[in-house]
């Protein structure tokens, strides 16, 4: 496959497929944090990606501490 830069498609067996980027409050929910998690928080959209891609996915975390605390 083929990967367009400045138009973000991937071109694979004469098909283009255009790729849509998620946005922090798109990775915040994947990480099981509620919507109101990104609220006032300030900085850019970099940094709202960062905090979102160091932290630990929160269903994960409640489950291990369920675990401990039988």
């Amino acid at each position: 496959f083929v990967v367009l830069e400045t138009c973000r498609q991937i071109l694979e067996h004469d098909i283009y497929y255009t790729l849509r980027r998620l946005t922090p409050l798109e990775c915040m929910r994947l990480q099981g944090m509620p919507d109101w998690w990104l609220d006032g928080v300030k900085g850019s959209e970099a940094a709202k990606y960062k905090l979102a891609g160091n932290g630990m996915a929160l269903p994960n975390v409640l489950y291990i501490l369920e675990g401990i605390n039988m």
